[in-house]
């Protein structure tokens, strides 16, 4: 029988993911209302 194992965990701007690599950084790129004005109201989403 398969099982799924969770192994995630949270992210937070700053710290320290893995040595060596850059930290991450949390910016909102296209919220609801910019993407609907860029799509003339055909589209919503929202890119972070």
């Amino acid at each position: 029988m398969p099982r799924f194992v969770d192994v995630s965990h949270a992210v937070e701007a700053g710290m320290v993911t893995y040595p060596g690599l850059p930290q991450p950084r949390l910016e909102t790129v296209f919220d609801y209302e910019e993407s609907r004005a860029r799509y003339q109201g055909e589209a919503e989403f929202y890119i972070a």
